[in-house]
């Protein structure tokens, strides 16, 4: 029987089949939700955050383009993000990563593409 590969081991595949080479870092964002509270905590209230058994995995290498190129396996969808032209306001998972390019963009934060 086949042992199913574990979500580390998908992103890591993923990104070299892709780029044929090792990701320079590969790091994980473990899930949670707030069952009361939302944003209360660091402002002197009441919150009560649970782990998730779900996370996010990222696996990236700086490169020299002013792009960022993103896979989602979950959605099998690509998308390249530029790092200093207007973006315009679309739907789906790609949408936060393009908001966080464009304040930082508009703070005048020195950005480097990766993919």
């Amino acid at each position: 029987m086949k042992k199913e590969s574990t979500p580390r081991q998908r992103v890591l595949e993923a990104f070299r089949d892709v780029y044929k080479e090792n990701p320079q870092f590969l790091v994980r964002a473990a899930g949670r939700v707030n069952l009361i509270g939302e944003h209360t905590d660091y402002n002197d209230g009441f919150v009560l955050p649970i782990a998730l058994n779900r996370a996010t995995w990222i696996a990236l290498s700086p490169h020299d383009s002013q792009e960022v190129h993103l896979k989602s396996l979950d959605f099998n969808e690509s998308v390249t993000v530029p790092l200093h032209q207007k973006l315009n306001q679309d739907r789906g998972w790609q949408e936060y990563l393009k908001g966080v390019v464009n304040i930082m963009s508009r703070e005048k934060m020195m950005l480097k593409g990766w993919h």
